[in-house]
């Protein structure tokens, strides 16, 4: 899967918008390039292996002091190592404090506009916790959101000032390996819903 950069590709007009960004997913990493390429008309794709640039790649292995899962870790790390065959790899430190209370509060918001649009006696037969969600963004304040709006503003700041200094950002996808199928979300150390399972796409 590819994240494109929002804006890049054209999407219809959505709340989800400041959530999310469109990108195509393939098998392998050039056909996304590829089609990143076709879908949107910008060049985006170089041949690394027949390149002499040098690549300059931050390592992150975990944001925010996440507790990575050792097998999730050793993957990565993995992955690091083949990338120091082509540039330059530092390990850094990420810590957004911030990153996981603003998504929280986009996503509330959003929730609580969507089962807005649907009659109340339909709600009983909706995802659960999506109903929750939708609760909590009902209660938000308008201050609460517009604090979300600038905290998420400023994250792009930081984040954009990491690719001045370097050319990628290797960091886990999530900080565990897959739960069971049918389960609404993993647990944490105390066996508790873990409700911020994913707490690196965030960042994306």
């Amino acid at each position: 899967g590819l994240k494109a950069t929002q804006s890049v590709l054209p999407s219809m007009p959505s709340l989800f918008t400041s959530l999310a960004s469109a990108g195509p997913m393939t098998r392998y990493v050039e056909d996304a390039a590829l089609m990143l390429e076709v879908m949107s008309g910008l060049k985006v794709y170089a041949d690394l292996s027949e390149s002499t640039y040098d690549l300059r790649v931050a390592y992150v292995p975990t944001m925010n002091d996440v507790p990575v899962d050792k097998e999730v870790a050793q993957h990565v790390h993995a992955a690091v190592n083949k990338l120091a065959t082509i540039g330059r790899v530092e390990e850094i430190r990420l810590d957004i404090p911030k990153m996981t209370e603003t998504f929280e509060k986009h996503w509330m918001a959003v929730a609580a506009w969507i089962l807005n649009q649907i009659p109340e006696a339909k709600h009983a037969q909706m995802d659960p916790y999506l109903v929750s969600w939708a609760a909590r963004g009902k209660k938000m304040a308008l201050n609460d959101y517009l604090d979300a709006e600038l905290q998420r503003l400023l994250i792009i700041e930081q984040v954009n000032a990491l690719f001045e200094k370097y050319d990628a950002v290797v960091m886990p996808t999530i900080a565990i390996t897959a739960f069971d199928a049918g389960t609404n979300m993993a647990t944490d150390a105390q066996g508790q819903p873990w409700e911020h399972w994913t707490p690196f796409t965030y960042i994306a």
